[in-house]
């Protein structure tokens, strides 16, 4: 009988941005990760017929970290970033 593969632990990410245009994206990216000296991911999605590219801070992992990187990406002047857990 075959052992029961434990699940993969949930991985948070903070979404502070989606943009048709990867050099937006990119922009963001570069600037996060100057200001926040972490790691910045950026996940190219199909949305229909054309690529949204978002922009994710991440894995974090814990809430507590995901609470002080969400008001440090407040603080620079961008929206509230959206949790995602994947």
């Amino acid at each position: 009988q075959a052992a029961a593969t434990p699940a993969a632990e949930p991985r948070m990410f903070l979404q502070v941005g989606a943009f048709a245009s990867r050099d937006n994206a990119n922009s963001l990216a570069e600037r996060l990760a100057g200001a926040l000296g972490t790691a910045i991911r950026i996940n190219p999605t199909l949305q229909g017929e054309r690529t949204l590219y978002r922009v994710r801070i991440g894995p974090i992992p814990t809430v507590e970290e995901v609470d002080l990187l969400s008001a440090r990406v407040a603080g620079l002047g961008l929206d509230e970033p959206q949790v995602v857990v994947e």
